[in-house]
């Protein structure tokens, strides 16, 4: 009887181990599990059982000299990192590298709730990328979802330069202050074929001012027919810095025709990308296939850059429920283009000067088309397009034959509420030519909504 009852004793000990180690919790002054993320990682990925379950139960900070590295435990079990109800940790990473946390695991990988900066480094050696992404060598299938999630400088006090929501507008000090050096979110490129998605939920980047560049999003994503690289719901992009040319708040690069890439926010969550200075959208080329990509329910204003461009000769995009507004250019498609924009209830608007760079432009050498219906170009008040070139009409385009096709498109002024991201009229329509203007005779909204009673407009030229 003693022995079964030491060997029963033995197996709950050795079953509440294995419990404790997959689903274990994290505080900084202790009482939990560990007192480091990366201690509580290191544990997970040690044990082959699973699910594993990190959760932190208070803000932190939490200072992480290394690598969080994700590769999973032997099993790939699915892994989340979360935090308690209510508790939004503040991690403060210190890795003299590329991705502050790198997720290299098949399966499913969640990480939500943090506020993520740089350490109060040397900028030379702050790190890279905030969150980087790669496939698995011989992986099979591969997910990864970011949730909730702030990424931003150290304001040089150990706290974020951004506000929770990304809206209010930043001041930089490089002196005193340290960014990540490069993309907030970055995918790296993999020889690797597999179902590969990546999934962006409420997650912020704001005031980034990298060296490297800063993206805030940037995927060079591979993968098997129905992967996906998603810009979702809530989604900011605000008051990021490069001082090179090229960057953009999403720059997606390489996405052959297997990946989809796409920004897919919601009518009451549209996606944000807003004072930037650097391009709103920038596609770069693909080599191999022509690619596909989706906008849905987006907002992007007020970037140095084009609202939306791309270097890529070979893409179909198709735009639904997107304002583009008050960015340094408007829409610039690649001289070679030779594959399609659609448009449905988007509003393309200008920076109310004039000139040939505040136009749509589709002007090609090859067989690009633009199709746009129930939409609006700009061709009135403060946001206008150029409407002293070419024809008059905001477009720089293919002529005598023109490759623009438009059916129910207004030039009317929307009349914004406000572009100002912290008003609650943001995007907001006016203007009553816009009431049944849109799909079906519903109201033409782009990415915001209508509301003819809105407070009083407080526009200001980019």
């Amino acid at each position: 009887m003693q022995i079964k009852r030491n060997f029963l004793t033995l197996a709950l000990s050795v079953a509440a181990g294995v419990s404790m180690a997959q689903s274990v919790t994290v505080n900084s002054v202790g009482g939990a599990d560990y007192t480091s993320i990366s201690a509580a990682l290191a544990a997970v990925q040690a044990n082959a059982a699973g699910p594993d379950v990190i959760t932190i139960q208070n803000a932190g900070p939490f200072a992480e000299a290394g690598q969080l590295l994700i590769n999973g435990d032997a099993t790939d079990n699915e892994l989340t990192i979360q935090a308690s109800a209510g508790v939004r940790p503040l991690v403060i990473s210190s890795f003299n590298g590329d991705g502050a946390i790198y997720v290299n695991k098949n399966n499913k990988t969640t990480v939500k709730d943090l506020i993520l900066i740089p350490g109060l480094v040397a900028a030379g050696v702050a790190p890279q990328s905030a969150i980087m992404c790669n496939e698995e060598t011989g992986a099979t299938n591969m997910e990864v979802v970011l949730q909730n999630i702030l990424i931003s400088s150290n304001n040089g006090a150990n706290q974020p330069l951004a506000s929770l929501d990304g809206l209010t507008p930043v001041t930089i000090d490089p002196l005193t202050m340290i960014s990540f050096r490069d993309e907030g979110v970055y995918v790296q490129s993999s020889p690797d074929t597999m179902l590969y998605k990546i999934t962006c939920e409420d997650v912020i980047v704001s005031g980034l001012f990298g060296d490297s560049g800063s993206d805030a999003f940037r995927t060079l994503q591979d993968g098997a027919a129905g992967s996906e690289f998603t810009v979702g719901p809530g989604c900011v992009a605000s008051f990021n810095y490069s001082a090179t040319a090229t960057n953009a708040a999403l720059q997606p690069g390489g996405n052959e025709g297997s990946v989809l890439v796409q920004i897919k926010g919601t009518s009451a969550k549209p996606v944000k990308f807003i004072n930037n200075t650097l391009r709103g959208f920038y596609s770069t080329n693909t080599t191999v296939a022509g690619s596909t990509k989706n906008i849905e329910w987006a907002i992007i204003t007020g970037n140095s850059g084009s609202g939306f461009e791309a270097g890529d000769s070979d893409e179909n995009v198709t735009f639904s429920n997107v304002t583009i507004a008050n960015n340094a250019k408007p829409l610039v498609a690649t001289a070679a283009f030779a594959s399609s924009y659609t448009m449905n209830n988007v509003i393309v608007a200008g920076n109310g000067t004039e000139g040939v760079d505040n136009t749509i432009n589709v002007s090609t050498s090859a067989a690009g088309t633009l199709t746009a219906n129930n939409s609006a170009f700009v061709l009135a008040g403060a946001y206008k397009l150029d409407t002293t070139n070419f024809d008059l009409d905001g477009l720089d385009d293919n002529t005598p034959t023109s490759n623009v096709t438009k059916t129910a498109v207004i030039g009317a002024d929307p009349d914004f509420a406000s572009l100002d991201p912290a008003n609650a009229n943001f995007g907001v329509v006016k203007n009553v030519a816009y009431a049944t203007a849109g799909p079906g005779g519903t109201p033409l909204t782009g990415g915001g909504t209508y509301n003819p009673t809105a407070a009083v407009a407080d526009w200001s030229i980019y």
